[in-house]
């Protein structure tokens, strides 16, 4: 790995206890945290901290950076108000650090930005996106592909809330400024043609989403995060519910093994692909197995106490399994679980949310 040779090579040249080491810390903690290695990414990130913390004079924006990379770390565990609460805290530092209109805070508003997303506060999410995009448009010296990431964050708030075609307009400037920047193949391009790949479904159009997805995946596009395993998540359950299940099955199987290269066993995304994945495996017959993968992911559903829209989606892929194992009760009760759980988070008149209600009579 080119990160332990340079952590070898500055050693020798600056010293094991350097600025220069903390930095070579910090960037293989971010490596660390993008392939799900949360152990080795909490190591390096607090080893860079105390480096940073024995040397002379103020590393305040070094320590911030560091501290950024490891709420990361729980953010991707699925501790999401707990991220929220530490970068609001990293905001706080960084404006008395630059000030309030410095285009350097914008990645903390970004940050807040999806915490919000993942928590459901789609008004404030989008919110937080645009104060982060105007920070950055205010800045000519700021890179401009940074705009594409913030665009998604924007999108992805506008696609939560149902408001499909706003979102599909925000993105489509992503994909624009992200493959004038940084190429066709990019990952936030791909994240970016992702969502406006579920926009589309939102909105009925599921041929054109349905190739959408299967273009990202032909293109051979980066994936940093997961993107890819989230493309295939959106392939799996579109074609599962048009009763494709051998389709389906191929993608739900990619789509857990690609998001499980970035995330913990734990988390949302995770979870929710295994428990697509346990539908389409008794769609296609394999009944027992899919009980058996189900039952974990219902248990650390049942421990959380996060209020998500995860969780609904699970227990309605929940009934469908029930259904195909003859268990009508039971699917029932799983059907109003995941009704339950879906308007704790979606307000009535959220398109998605009557999506969702008609999908459970499906």
């Amino acid at each position: 790995m080119q990160l332990n040779l340079a952590e070898r090579e500055v050693a020798a040249e600056y010293g094991p206890a350097s600025a220069e080491m903390a930095n070579v810390l910090r960037d293989r903690a971010i490596l660390q945290g993008m392939r799900g290695e949360a152990a080795a990414q909490l190591a390096d990130g607090e080893r860079a901290l105390a480096l940073l913390g024995a040397l002379p004079g103020d590393r305040t924006a070094q320590v911030l950076q560091v501290q950024t990379t490891l709420v990361k770390a729980a953010a991707r565990q699925g501790r999401y108000p707990e991220a929220l609460a530490r970068y609001r805290d990293i905001l706080d530092r960084r404006i008395r650090l630059y000030g309030p209109e410095d285009s350097r805070v914008a990645v903390d508003h970004n940050n807040i930005s999806v915490m919000y997303l993942h928590l459901e506060r789609y008004a404030d999410a989008e919110a937080a996106g645009r104060r982060a995009l105007a920070l950055l448009r205010s800045d000519p010296a700021t890179p401009r592909a940074r705009q594409a990431w913030v665009l998604n964050s924007i999108g992805a708030a506008q696609w939560a809330a149902g408001a499909w075609e706003p979102a599909l307009a925000t993105l489509a400037e992503s994909i624009a400024i992200g493959t004038e920047t940084l190429g066709a193949d990019a990952e936030p391009v791909a994240v970016a043609r992702n969502l406006s790949a579920q926009s589309l479904h939102g909105l009925g159009r599921t041929t054109e989403a349905e190739a959408e997805w299967r273009a990202i995946e032909a293109a051979g596009m980066k994936d940093g995060t997961g993107v890819l395993g989230q493309v295939q998540y959106g392939l799996a359950r579109s074609l599962a519910e048009a009763d494709r299940p051998v389709e389906a099955l191929v993608s739900a199987r990619l789509a857990v093994e690609r998001l499980g290269r970035f995330r913990a066993e734990d988390d949302p995304m995770v979870l929710r692909a295994r428990a697509l994945l346990a539908w389409t495996l008794a769609a296609n017959g394999e009944v027992d197995a899919a009980a058996a993968m189900l039952e974990p992911v219902l248990e650390a559903v049942r421990v959380s106490t996060l209020v998500i829209d995860d969780w609904g989606d699970i227990h309605a892929f929940a009934a469908r399994l029930e259904a195909l194992r003859g268990r009508p009760d039971i699917a029932a009760a799983h059907r109003a679980e995941a009704e339950r759980r879906w308007r704790l988070v979606l307000e009535v008149g959220n398109p998605r949310l009557a999506a969702l209600l008609a999908s459970l009579a499906g």
